[in-house]
């Protein structure tokens, strides 16, 4: 799955093998060494600093932005799509099956307590 390359990508193995096979939820902390997050920011500041990180976004040149996010990815974008044809209907059979809706189901229910 893409996703999950561009995760690996991002995040090294280890990071991504904890977030990925764990179904845990993360603190603020947590999320912040694990990558998930670039800072940690109050509440009350939250929206002001969004902000301030997408002016700074939008201020660089979109096909430059959009090269480079795709340069960065590449790797992941290269084993996903060697690995889509030969396994989609795999992967679809298992994501769609009554175990892993169940799963979901649970890791909802823990994260809505």
């Amino acid at each position: 799955m893409l996703a999950l390359e561009i995760v690996r990508a991002s995040l090294g193995e280890r990071a991504a093998a904890e977030l990925t096979l764990c179904g845990r939820n993360y603190g603020a902390e947590d999320a912040l060494r694990l990558g998930l997050a670039d800072e940690l920011v109050a509440p009350e500041g939250l929206l002001g600093r969004a902000l301030e990180c997408a002016a700074e976004l939008a201020a660089t040149p979109a096909e430059s932005y959009a090269l480079t996010k795709r340069w960065l990815r590449a790797g992941a974008l290269e084993r996903w799509q060697k690995e889509r044809d030969a396994n989609a209907r795999r992967v679809l059979q298992c994501w769609t099956g009554d175990a892993v809706r169940s799963a979901i189901g649970s890791f909802v229910a823990r994260t809505l307590k």
